[in-house]
């Protein structure tokens, strides 16, 4: 479970992840929420939908964590990152390994984003990143998605700044970025991401 994603306070009608104790052993439920005082979770159907199965009241709560509202595939991860990411305004470009660096007009386009199919899966190539902007005078700055940016996370300790964790949303045909609480009525939540700045003196 990501210590960085999903912050926000659970909700009714949540999707969440809980994992509780059972003696010396622990189990997890995947569902929604529908009471919070005492919790109670309803499996979800598959593909993360709701369902009409029979609710569970969890008594010995561990670990609670938000997911998205429904199953989303890391290459669906992947194409709204990729239209985000077409959307700025960017100067130049260069990759390292599966990530996307370049520059341009504002924070998100002076920073290095997971794009690749395999970047999720392998390690950072902070080396040719940190290079990448060195060069240009600009802070080492990585954009990270949940998921296909795990690898990113192993790299993320007191070095790093995080910015505030967005809300990529979907709306029909458009895609966009928003701070939480802050995405357009009628859009649906995708994915969360972040971003991350090396400290000069990391």
């Amino acid at each position: 479970m990501s210590r960085i994603f999903r912050s926000d306070a659970v909700r009714v009608g949540d999707r969440v992840v809980v994992r509780q104790r059972r003696g010396e052993h622990a189990s997890d439920i995947v569902g929604h929420v529908i009471g919070l005082d005492p919790l109670v979770v309803r499996p979800q159907e598959v593909g993360g939908f709701p369902s009409s199965k029979e609710a569970i009241e969890v008594a010995d709560v561990h670990i609670i964590k938000k997911l998205s509202p429904r199953t989303v595939r890391n290459s669906e991860i992947r194409d709204v990152e990729r239209r985000l990411a077409d959307a700025l305004d960017v100067r130049e470009t260069a990759w390292a390994g599966g990530w996307l660096m370049r520059t341009g007009a504002g924070e998100e386009a002076n920073s290095a984003v997971p794009l690749g199919p395999s970047a999720g899966f392998e390690p950072v190539p902070l080396d040719a990143i940190r290079t990448f902007y060195t060069e240009r005078g600009l802070p080492v700055r990585l954009t990270v998605p949940e998921r296909i940016g795990k690898p990113a996370l192993k790299l993320i300790d007191d070095a790093w700044t995080l910015g505030p964790e967005q809300v990529a949303w979907t709306s029909g045909d458009a895609v966009g970025a928003a701070l939480v609480g802050d995405v357009p009525a009628g859009a649906a939540e995708h994915h969360r991401r972040r971003a991350a700045t090396l400290n000069r003196l990391g």
